[in-house]
């Protein structure tokens, strides 16, 4: 393939990795709290919810260059992944480190693969004023020129350099109040259910003996052998006080302003997060979260793929959504009924809409009668003709 005949065979660049200087040096998102943003019940739900609804576009290439990929794009992008696997796996990427790679495995000048790859397992190095992207996938390292090498940018601000993204340190406060309010949920519960009487002896006792004379009250009163419920003490108790446990609660206006800030950082809401969301609030989210992320995967994808001269022939690379999938079913059908009989749609992609398989002649067009071309009548014939 065109493009690709330039590029460095493996043999020769693994003879120059050892040379190859890093620029700008990935510094990683945030990773504090036994792994960082993922390990994060609530800021994973957002990431996953933007990654599964990613997960359902549908790569097209258009023009004739590269017609093979279209499957491997459809369907198998690489051995290990299929589409929306691919395409998920990138977007959790995206999400989590602002930066996110698609490198192309290259046979004979030939793409068989694309690859998602992580920003943290990955530099970018100088070699002769040349970039190459050195990375690693499933525990093999290599390199590839860096201009053959799609990079999605999130947060695309970084004052030492136009390389690389910023990270997610902005979301760092919100990630410590999740914590600090997670232990004190865990806490609260173990100091509420813990202690539950208070005993006070007339005599005095010393160290084992405190132990022993509090593991034999406990055995005699509070076990499930006293099924009377009554506890009887002697006089070497001056005092048996019951403690009330009250259940901890966590502050609702705390837990609304985290919530708040997570919708805010990903652009999802918990309607979304909980699959609740009506048809409007579904319009929103992929406008404002799916659409962006599928347009500038199609523009990266079109430039890693084709040249300037085969983009001048309209060859380019379009990552699709059904928006339909968002509507309810009222709005389906009322839109079906507009376009079915105006011939916008035939009945397959009526049929589509409403998640249903194609039929035969199901790609026949229809239209109304009653409809006529301006300066029609219903003969036929032109009006204006007619006036002569």
């Amino acid at each position: 393939m065109g493009i690709f005949s330039k590029v460095f065979m493996k043999k020769e660049l693994r003879k120059i990795n050892e040379q190859l200087k890093v620029i700008n040096e990935y510094s990683p998102s945030f990773t504090n709290y036994k792994g960082g943003i993922y390990e994060m019940d609530l800021t994973r739900s957002a990431i996953h919810s933007l990654a599964t609804h990613t997960s359902k576009l549908n790569p097209v290439i258009k023009g004739k260059a590269y017609e093979k990929l279209s499957k491997v794009l459809q369907f198998k992008p690489n051995p290990y992944m299929t589409t929306s696997q691919f395409l998920y796996k990138l977007r959790t990427i995206y999400e989590i480190e602002g930066d996110a790679f698609i490198v192309p495995d290259i046979v004979d000048d030939e793409i068989v693969a694309f690859y998602p790859v992580s920003s943290r397992s990955s530099q970018i190095k100088s070699f002769n004023n040349k970039l190459f992207l050195t990375y690693e996938f499933n525990g093999k390292k290599d390199s590839i020129e860096y201009e053959y090498v799609g990079h999605l940018r999130k947060y695309y601000y970084r004052p030492s350099g136009e390389l690389y993204s910023a990270s997610n340190s902005a979301l760092m406060p919100t990630l410590e109040l999740i914590n600090v309010q997670n232990q004190g949920i865990i806490e609260g519960v173990k100091n509420s259910a813990a202690i539950r009487f208070i005993v006070r002896l007339t005599t005095s006792l010393m160290g084992k003996d405190i132990t022993n004379e509090r593991d034999r009250f406990a055995a005699e009163n509070l076990s499930m052998a006293n099924s009377s419920g009554v506890i009887m003490v002697g006089n070497q108790y001056a005092e048996v006080k019951q403690i009330e446990s009250k259940q901890f609660i966590v502050d609702a206006g705390q837990r609304k302003q985290i919530e708040d800030n997570v919708a805010n950082y990903f652009g999802v809401s918990t309607q979304i997060m909980q699959n609740k969301a009506n048809e409007d609030e579904w319009a929103a989210f992929y406008e404002g979260g799916i659409e962006p992320f599928a347009i500038q995967l199609s523009q990266v994808t079109t430039g890693m793929l084709f040249s300037m001269k085969e983009l001048a022939f309209n060859n380019e690379v379009i990552y699709e959504a059904n928006k339909t999938q968002f509507m309810s079913t009222k709005s389906k059908i009322e839109m079906i009924s507009q376009f079915l009989d105006r011939g916008v749609y035939n009945r397959d992609e009526a049929r589509e809409v409403m998640n249903m398989g194609k039929i035969p002649g199901g790609d026949i067009y229809h239209i109304r009668l009653d409809y006529t071309e301006i300066g029609e009548d219903k003969n036929g014939q032109n009006n204006r003709d007619n006036k002569k």
